[in-house]
């Protein structure tokens, strides 16, 4: 027999509430790491990071929002993946380690690595993106399952790590070598989050029967190959900059516009959580009901998005000084103009995930596609004389035409108009239990 899953309502609150406990561990990592390393070191940390999620991006071929759809329909049950996704994690590991090699061997290592030493930084970048991997896939699986609290517990367990390690390092008084420590803490929390998903993952199969158990890693791909598409062009649409500030500005202006980047994301913390519960219940729904759910919990989304950004602007004024040195203090105005664009994208993460969950992947492309060629044309234009400004700048552009496109295909594509939707609206407890 299946598991019942808890309420829409009651996961997505759960969700949240979790990302608001793990705010401040978070953020008090952030202010050690800063305190730790300066802002020359963050700027080369975040051009590890972003070298690690692109190459994430690029290697996972979205795997893991195909394994959520696939489970969740009920098409297979995790164990008949096993063996395809062990084979394809070793190719994995075998194409990345050589191309690591040969970038290196090119001259190319700076692109991937900046400054960072190659002996220390490659075994880090392979080891980040070979666990990132893994857990995203038994993410993936929980997420179908509707084991939503085993996921908020395991993050919050993860998120101890880093403050953890970045606060003895602090204590024990100068450390020789920074950032071998920020190494440490990130490695060690994907270590941690591959042991506790692992174990959260098999004690909630254990409530379901068991199903197809072989489904080609082609029939997976030909679900993911749209979404790979998105997700690539999106990344490139919002990191791209990380390159071109560095090229242009430096280790110290990028240190400072990704402190800021940082800071507006932990602001989409309610669209990510309604969002992550949103996508595998869209596919068990009834067409009219996905469209009354995903319209009631895009406007709730859009208005606590806002209400938390006004807020945390305000916050941030007097206190990204004093957490993370005056070193960061222009990260406060960088801090205000993306916030402006991360209130429409949080609408966008809940429309692209009804998109997702309905089969209709190429309205996130085409809409991906317009936001990077605006967003990456501005860049190109703009930031070698006006620097990170200009990145948050046409950032906040591109989420809103993003969201725009994604806005009028769901009225269009949803048969109602904008006053029956909003008539509909009604955002009660009753209407998010499916």
């Amino acid at each position: 027999m299946s598991v019942a899953k808890p309420s829409f309502l009651r996961s997505a609150l759960l969700t949240y509430g979790t990302q608001l406990l793990l705010l401040p561990l978070s953020l008090g990592a952030a202010a050690l790491q800063a305190r730790l390393i300066g802002p020359a070191g963050r700027g080369q940390v975040s051009l590890l990071v972003t070298a690690v999620a692109l190459t994430s991006l690029f290697l996972g071929l979205g795997l893991a929002g195909s394994i959520t759809f696939h489970v969740a329909s009920g098409k297979v049950v995790p164990r008949g993946l096993v063996t395809v996704l062990t084979k394809y994690l070793a190719g994995v590991v075998l194409v990345l380690a050589l191309g690591i090699a040969l970038v290196h061997r090119l001259g190319g290592g700076t692109a991937l690595i900046g400054s960072l030493e190659p002996t220390r930084a490659y075994p880090v970048l392979l080891a980040l993106v070979s666990l990132g991997l893994v857990n995203g896939w038994l993410a993936a699986t929980l997420s179908a399952r509707g084991a939503f609290a085993s996921l908020n517990s395991v993050s919050l367990a993860v998120g101890l790590v880093p403050i953890c390690i970045y606060a003895a390092v602090m204590t024990s008084g100068p450390a020789h070598a920074p950032v071998e420590f920020v190494f440490l803490a990130l490695v060690s929390a994907e270590v941690a989050r591959l042991v506790l998903l692992f174990a959260a993952v098999r004690v909630a199969e254990r409530g379901f029967q068991p199903g197809p158990t072989n489904e080609p890693l082609r029939s997976l791909i030909a679900y993911s190959g749209l979404a790979f598409a998105c997700d690539i062009v999106q990344f490139l649409t919002y990191r791209a900059d990380v390159w071109i500030i560095r090229g242009f500005r430096g280790d110290t202006e990028l240190g400072q516009y990704s402190l800021a980047v940082s800071l507006a994301e932990l602001t989409l913390l309610a669209a990510g959580a309604f969002s992550t519960v949103l996508f595998p219940r869209v596919p068990t729904l009834a067409r009219s009901e996905a469209i009354r759910t995903t319209t009631r919990v895009g406007a709730l989304t859009l208005v606590t998005t806002a209400a938390i950004a006004a807020v945390g602007f305000a916050l941030a004024i007097p206190l990204v000084p004093r957490l993370f040195t005056e070193a960061f203090r222009p990260s406060v105005a960088l801090l205000g103009i993306l916030l402006i664009g991360v209130v429409p994208m949080s609408l966008a993460k809940i429309l692209g995930n009804y998109f997702g969950g309905t089969g209709q992947l190429k309205v996130n492309l085409a809409a991906a596609i317009v936001g990077m060629v605006v967003c990456l044309t501005g860049d190109l234009l703009t930031i070698p004389r006006f620097g990170a400004t200009a990145a948050a700048v046409c950032t906040v552009v591109a989420y809103s035409v993003f969201t725009a496109i994604l806005l009028i295909a769901f009225v269009a594509r949803s048969g109602q108009s904008l006053r029956s939707l909003a008539a509909g609206l009604r955002v009660t407890t009753g209407g998010l239990q499916p």
